[in-house]
Formats: C-alpha cells, sequence, structure tokens
C-alpha cells in the first residue's frame, strides 16, 4: 500500500480570524511567529508550494481555550474549503486570462517579427553604418515583442496552474483546533 505525503502544520494564533485575516501581531506579542505577518492560509498556500507532492494536509490550530466552542471546527473546516473554492477559482481565471492574452499578443508578435526581420534583411543589404544599426535594431526588436507572448504563454499560464493546485489541495484539509 502507497503511502500518502503528508503536510502537517500547527498554528498557534490569538484569533480564529487570522486564518482568513491579517493578525497583524506585534514581536513583542507571545503568539507573534514566524507566520505571524500574514494570515494562517496564506502561510499554508505557500507552504504547499514547498510541498508539492502533499497529498493531504493536517493543520491543528491552536486558540486560547475560551475562543474554542464545539462548532468551531465544522464552521472552520467549511470555511477553509469555501475559501479554497474561491482562490482556486480566481487561480483558474488568470490561467485563462493569461493564455487569452497570450495568444493574442502572439499573433501580432509573429507578424511583428516577420515583418520586422524581413525589413531587417532587406536594410542589412546597405553598406551604411547607420542603416545596419537600424537593421540589428530591427531584428532585436521582432525578438523583443515576441518574448511577452511566450512569457506569458508559458510561465503565466504556468504560475496560475500552480496557484490553482495549492489552493485544490486545501479541499483535503483534515482540521483539528486545540486550547493551547
Amino acid at each position: 500500500m502507497k503511502n500518502k505525503k503528508v503536510y502537517k502544520t500547527t498554528l498557534r494564533l490569538h484569533d480564529i480570524n487570522h486564518l482568513f485575516d491579517d493578525p497583524n501581531i506585534s514581536p513583542f506579542s507571545d503568539y507573534y511567529q514566524p507566520y505571524s505577518f500574514k494570515t494562517g492560509m496564506d502561510y499554508i498556500v505557500d507552504e504547499l508550494y514547498n510541498h508539492p507532492s502533499a497529498e493531504e494536509i493536517e493543520l491543528t490550530v491552536l486558540l486560547p481555550a475560551e475562543q474554542i466552542t464545539p462548532d468551531l471546527e465544522a464552521k472552520t473546516l467549511k470555511a477553509v474549503r469555501k475559501y479554497s473554492e474561491a482562490w482556486a477559482q480566481n487561480a483558474r481565471q488568470g490561467r485563462d486570462i493569461a493564455r487569452y492574452k497570450g495568444m493574442r499578443a502572439l499573433r501580432v508578435g509573429i507578424l511583428a517579427f516577420f515583418v520586422l526581420n524581413g525589413l531587417a534583411l532587406w536594410f542589412g543589404s546597405y553598406a551604411s553604418f547607420g542603416i545596419r544599426l537600424l537593421s540589428e535594431g530591427l531584428l532585436i526588436g521582432g525578438w523583443v515583442l515576441l518574448w511577452w507572448p511566450l512569457d506569458a504563454l508559458a510561465f503565466g499560464v504556468w504560475e496560475n496552474r500552480l496557484e490553482e493546485s495549492a489552493y485544490k489541495a486545501l479541499r483535503n484539509l483534515q482540521l483539528t483546533i486545540s486550547s493551547e
């Protein structure tokens, strides 16, 4: 039987809302932790980028005892799932937008590449230094106009796909809320 790769972490929070809201905690506070400058969920998603093969997430949230209610775990898990779906959808939109913009720009870039390279070849046949310099500039311009669409298609789509899978991984979150 194959062992599942599990990412385990514990967050010590002053308030359960700090799972989703910026905690704004001073380093003078007893609750200040290395992850205290961002929301708990942002910290977990950033950690998932470092553990992309994690198939399951075990999160333990430590809270002051007076904040724990009988239904807090269920309510929090429901909130995490809503959060996960909303941000995964946002990443899907980002991926689709990057693909759309990249494809549109690629059409223009390819046309500009051929036109500019054709002009560069034509100007390159002249002996004048200034015209040859213009020819080199046109060659560079043709390549530059291809760079952004290829970057958007290769890395913009890829980055949003990584983000989407990190947020989807939150669906497999096992949550435990305990008093500290």
